[in-house]
């Protein structure tokens, strides 16, 4: 006899939807924020506590679409697509309403094609047919399984196994280098470890193409490798890599060597092991096998290559998973073999994981003529013929794109880096261009076309030299002797309590020239700051010079950029910086349309002729607890940095810039704030200077002896928004 499950009560549910919401602000991953909706929504499927899933039906429905077409299935087991499947059409019979949501048909396309996809590629897996399209090999990339680890989730609850493609470009450095470089892009929170393991793979890779050359390879190399993973946000941390990457750097330089043969890895093979200077691989952690077998069941991929010690086991993992899904779809599918390998060389020697192709002649010699095309007559003639034109009309292409600085001078340049134009800005321009860049992002020359005649025009920020110097923004067009216009940083301000602001001169270091909303006329907005506090964002005609709008914060505001966030065809502005009235950073996005009016402030700090503008958002981040600590030294915190990517933004925030002999008085602290497009908060990371100092606090005793992540869970709740009257949770 089957017993019902008793029904939950309505304000247990409202309790579990209340924790679900918090979780889904607090986490990054869409895989994870995903079963977190399945874990509260599954339960209410069945018995009379079905009827309490109707009132927020809603709401999750519309997260829900929002994830769907976030989240990567591939490399997940099935029972995902189905169980998010269910809910779908749960949701759509108790409240009908759903089904009007924008992007819900999307979403269910998009779980029907995962679905048919993933299951057409492990169907292909075993025979020699090919429905679906597999990835193509390229020289210089390998597929890797890798498991990933949601930040902000308990190290117990489980991760998640995805497929990245390793990709690395090797140049040949110049004589006067000694060793190799390797630089890996974007891993930067574990940069020195994994670069120690890329290391060894270069060094395994120098030996592997010895021994199919007979040469050695003769120059020192730079590396830059990247991971560009199906779930963007997974975070590379460990040795696993090392054979792929060795690999990798492998079929680069015998590209480099001009070989006969180009060697490349097959799209439908991924690598995983350690591996050591000789070549030979290395067992890796037994706990992460499952999840990268399981990454490599549910995709394309048909061989993985494991160290030999593995090899029995992961076949067993991969015959399990394989039969786990055939019980599942009452169809057979094969597993992924697995192909155990000894040392790099292995790789090499089997077609089922390396493929070739012959270089012709040709090509060969093309290449070698133009490595040595400076000792050919032919190179030299065109060489000096090129400079003779040169001499005599100046570069072809006079449309300004780069610029640099000589002495004094501001040298705008072509995209072949050609000069241009010269204009004098003076020595006080160039000192405080390259002091600001040594701490801040510093935009000071921009080129936009103003006048729809195929030239930009060149516009950019001169201080003069004066005790009170002033700052001026100028456009001109190239070779013209005379300016377009002049605009200076100037505002007169009078605040009610405050003697501060002596004067009505502003600096600035940063300014974009946009047309943000598309009517033909470009606008230059800038960001200028005070010698006292003030800030100011300009909204400038690019064309007449002429202000159209701005809007005034009490504080200095650091960073500026330019996004449309709603996708209504007007581009967003935002800024971040220091809010001085709350002694905290902020960041805040403002409508071009509407800008205008002052920040959100406090008593002491009113203004005369300002109303309160309206932002579409403003966001206060008071400092973290490792700040606090230093409150006597630095009274605040700033944003310091704003970086936009295809779904979030980030804010980078300085707790704390000092410096002194001590440990304790020697560092920055350092964390960065995500939001989306919706400016919901959906994580927050750290840089190396806080983890080390708030390790070092807690072992001090300064601070409690709690975990970081549990304490950046906690400090995210201390982050308000401004709605018009006061600053509260989202």
């Amino acid at each position: 006899m089957v017993t019902e499950q008793p029904a939950l009560s309505p304000l247990r549910v409202e309790q579990r939807f209340q924790t679900l919401k918090q979780s889904l602000r607090l986490l990054a991953s869409p895989r994870a924020r995903l079963l977190h909706i399945l874990g509260f929504a599954e339960p209410l499927f069945d018995g009379r506590s079905a009827s309490f899933l109707a009132g927020y039906a809603a709401e999750i429905a519309q997260t829900l679409c929002t994830l769907i077409l976030q989240t990567e299935f591939v490399g997940t087991p099935l029972t995902l697509i189905d169980r998010t499947q269910r809910l779908v059409e749960t949701l759509a019979h108790i409240d009908p309403e759903v089904t009007r949501i924008d992007r819900w048909e999307t979403a269910l396309r998009r779980l029907a094609e995962q679905h048919a996809l993933i299951l057409a590629w492990m169907q292909d897996r075993g025979s020699d047919r090919q429905v679906a399209e597999v990835p193509e090999g390229k020289v210089g990339c390998v597929w890797v399984p890798m498991v990933e680890q949601e930040p902000l989730m308990n190290a117990t609850q489980p991760q998640f196994a995805s497929l990245g493609l390793l990709h690395v470009d090797l140049a040949v450095r110049g004589g006067r280098h000694t060793s190799d470089n390797v630089h890996l892009a974007g891993l930067s929170q574990h940069e020195s470890h994994n670069e120690t393991h890329a290391r060894t793979g270069l060094q395994a890779a120098r030996a592997l193409a010895k021994n199919i050359t007979r040469k050695s390879f003769p120059r020192k190399v730079s590396a830059r490798c990247w991971f560009s993973s199906l779930y963007e946000r997974s975070l590379v941390v460990g040795e696993s890599f090392e054979a792929g990457f060795a690999a990798a750097v492998a079929t680069e330089m015998l590209r480099l060597q001009q070989h006969r043969e180009e060697f490349f890895l097959r799209g439908d093979v991924a690598v995983t092991g350690i591996i050591d200077p000789d070549g030979r691989l290395q067992p890796i952690a037994e706990s992460g096998l499952p999840l990268k077998v399981q990454a490599c069941t549910y995709s394309w991929v048909r061989v993985l290559v494991v160290p030999d010690r593995q090899a029995e086991l992961c076949m067993q993992l991969a015959k399990q998973s394989a039969e786990e899904v055939s019980r599942t779809l009452n169809t057979t599918i094969a597993p992924v073999e697995v192909i155990a390998a000894r040392s790099i060389d292995d790789l090499f020697q089997s077609r089922t994981i390396t493929d070739s192709r012959h270089v012709p002649l040709v090509i060969r010699t093309g290449r070698s003529l133009w490595r040595h095309r400076r000792s050919t007559v032919l190179a030299i003639f065109s060489v000096l013929l090129l400079i003779i034109l040169g001499l005599l009309y100046g570069p072809l292409d006079k449309n300004p794109t780069g610029y640099d600085f000589e002495g004094s001078t501001l040298l705008a340049k072509n995209k072949a880096g050609e000069v241009v134009d010269r204009i004098e800005v003076g020595q006080a321009t160039v000192l405080g261009w390259e002091e600001s860049r040594k701490v801040f992002e510093t935009q000071m020359v921009r080129f936009c076309d103003i006048d729809a005649d195929g030239m930009n025009e060149i516009f950019w920020l001169e201080k003069t030299a004066a005790k009170n110097a002033e700052m001026i923004l100028r456009c001109k067009k190239v070779g013209s002797d005379d300016l377009v216009w002049s605009f200076l940083l100037a505002k007169t301000l009078e605040f009610v309590s405050s003697p501060d602001v002596s004067d009505n001169l502003f600096l600035s270091r940063y300014f974009e020239v946009d047309d943000v909303d598309h009517d033909g006329r470009a606008e230059v907005f800038v960001v200028a700051s005070h010698r006292s506090f003030p800030g100011l964002l300009l909204m400038i005609d690019a064309a007449t010079g002429v202000e159209r709008a701005h809007y005034l914060h009490i504080g200095h505001l650091e960073a500026l950029r330019l996004q449309d966030l709603d996708h209504d065809g007007i581009k967003d502005i935002l800024v971040c910086g220091l809010n001085n009235a709350f002694r905290s950073a902020v960041f805040a996005v403002l409508d071009p349309r509407t800008l205008g009016g002052h920040s959100p402030l406090q008593q002491a700090y009113s203004i005369r002729g300002y109303e309160l503008a309206q932002e579409k958002a403003y966001v206060r981040i008071d400092r973290t607890t490792v700040g606090d600590l230093y409150g006597k030294q630095i009274p605040y915190n700033f944003a310091l940095g704003i970086t936009v990517d295809s779904a979030l933004i980030t804010v980078q925030i300085t707790d704390i810039p000092l410096t002194g002999e001590t440990l304790k008085d020697q560092f920055s602290s350092t964390i960065y704030v995500q939001f989306d497009y919706d400016l919901n908060m959906v994580g927050i990371s750290t840089g190396d200077d806080f983890d080390t100092l708030y390790d070092y606090h807690v072992k001090q005793g300064d601070l409690p002896n709690v975990p970081r992540y549990t304490y950046l869970r906690e400090y995210q709740k201390s982050i308000r928004y401004w709605d018009g009257e006061k600053f509260v949770g989202r």
